[in-house]
């Protein structure tokens, strides 16, 4: 069975409701696969209302890292959990990072920075490198990065003109 939830990551209130959410319908479902994927991503977010922390940030990473912590930390409290397994969706672009304690410090402010869709992204995988052991022996939780590759989305259709993005259709196709 499913169940869709509204989840919106430029809120952490949100993110705190959806972690509730989930983890009580996973706790109460019959045996069977657990997943979680984690494909949220923003480039160059549309101009809306300012945030004390940059919405590529949040959206990319920060969020992501709260939801993952959030259902690791209620799971942790239990025992005999099924296995629940995560994908956290990363980007080739993460090559380009330049990240740095400078990165964080402008994310911080509310200043993403050219490099912030490719820094949230290493962030991402870093940590998930960093805490997959821990949140597989104490939570049940197994968690991966993973990067797709090239992929035709609109994704940086904030990035340039409107008409341009629309020109710029069979090259994206190409590459």
């Amino acid at each position: 069975r499913a169940r869709v939830v509204q989840l919106e990551l430029l809120d952490f209130d949100s993110v705190q409701s959806f972690a509730d959410e989930a983890h009580d319908f996973l706790l109460a479902g019959d045996e069977g696969l657990r997943l979680f994927v984690n494909n949220a991503g923003v480039m160059k977010p549309p101009a809306g209302k300012p945030s004390r922390i940059d919405a590529t940030w949040q959206t990319n990473f920060l969020s992501p890292y709260l939801l993952t912590e959030l259902l690791f930390y209620r799971r942790s409290t239990l025992r005999r959990l099924q296995v629940m397994r995560m994908v956290q969706v990363s980007s080739r672009l993460e090559r380009r990072s330049n990240l740095s304690e400078s990165s964080l410090q402008e994310a911080e402010r509310g200043e993403g920075g050219p490099t912030a869709y490719s820094d949230s992204k290493r962030a991402l995988m870093l940590w998930t490198s960093v805490r997959a052991q821990n949140l597989a022996f104490k939570g049940n939780m197994h968690v991966h990065a993973s990067t797709p590759g090239m992929v035709d989305t609109e994704l940086g259709r904030h990035s340039v003109s409107p008409w341009l993005w629309t020109l710029s259709k069979p090259l994206r196709i190409v590459l």
